[in-house]
Formats: C-alpha cells, structure tokens, sequence
C-alpha cells in the first residue's frame, strides 16, 4: 500500500521526504506539496484520507470546501479519518474563548454538526468515539510526542517568553472549558 502526504510548507515538505528516506519508506510513503483548500488539483483517488486537527481551525465555508474535496479524492469505497475538538456545551462561548487564546480561528462543532457538515458533503460518518480533551496535558503529550518530544516542547516553551506567554494562555482556556470541550475521531464515507 502507498501512503501519501500533502503539506503545504515547502521546508516541511522537504524534511518529511528526508525522514521517510532515512526510515527507508521511500517505496511506501510519498510526500507531496500542495494546499488542504485545492484538493482539486490532486488527480489521484485515496483509498483512505486521514486529516488530524485541520477541519476545527476551518470556518463553516471552509470545512464545506475541505470536505468536498476530501469527498471527490476518495476511491469508491474509500473512508475519511478525522480527529477533531468537539464543543459539548455553551458553544459560542467556547468559540470565543479557544479563538482568543490560540490566536486563530478555533471553530469546534458539536457532535450534531460535525455529523451534518459531513453529510453536506456527500460523506455519512460511519463510526465515532468523542472523549476528554488531552492537549497540554502532560501525560498525554508524553503519549503523543515521547519523552523526547515532550523535553523538546517544555524547553522551547521555557526558554522563549513569547510562546510561554500563548501556551499559558491556551492552556488555562483548555482548563477553563474542560467541560464543554473534548475530541471527536470519526471514520466517515
């Protein structure tokens, strides 16, 4: 099976290529340049497409686009993957208030909208699982990124003032909203 990646930073574009080819997947894994919002001008067919965080920072325009797009690059048969942060309760609130602290358009939905955005655009969500948020929590960034990762996040945030300052901010909107916000990961087709 051949995995691609799109990615719109040229210099990222480049390091992915280099670790792929230092972990000799170069036979299985091609990495490609290109921009979430012109999936049309990728002429293959995926047999599955996974998106991580990238439809929340959308406007509701925006992930109609994406998905669409996302619908029109699948094979038949083929499955969408996504993990996304999921509003559960006091909506605009939320909005405002993860918007404000991550200095971008943080647009979460409920269950309800995620499932209807979907269905807008030709995709019906098939499976889903919703759970507590985990970001800049400690135990769950050493599951994600390892111990390695981790060390190297921690020591950015200390030794740069500019980003401690946003990370406490977005961290203390997270602990703030804990309630009304979580993940959702759902598999749609």
């Amino acid at each position: 099976m051949l995995y691609v990646g799109v990615e719109k930073n040229p210099d990222s574009v480049i390091k992915a290529r280099e670790n792929i080819k230092a972990a000799g997947l170069s036979d299985q894994i091609t990495m490609i340049e290109g921009d979430i919002f012109q999936l049309d001008k990728i002429t293959d067919k995926f047999d599955y497409i996974l998106a991580e965080a990238i439809l929340t920072m959308q406007s509701d325009p925006g992930k109609a686009k994406i998905l669409s797009g996302i619908r029109n690059c699948l094979k038949p048969g083929g499955k969408f993957l996504s993990h996304e942060m999921l509003v559960r309760d006091n909506a605009e609130q939320v909005r405002k208030s993860l918007s404000k602290s991550i200095r971008v358009n943080a647009n979460p939905l409920t269950v309800s909208e995620w499932s209807k955005a979907c269905k807008d655009a030709g995709l019906n969500i098939q499976q889903q699982q919703t759970g507590k948020m985990g970001l800049l929590n400690l135990d769950q960034m050493i599951r994600d990124e390892g111990l390695l990762g981790t060390v190297k996040i921690i020591s950015n945030v200390l030794t740069k003032p500019s980003l401690r300052h946003r990370v406490k901010k977005m961290r203390r909107s997270f602990q703030q909203q804990g309630k009304n916000i979580g993940y959702i990961v759902f598999i749609s087709q």
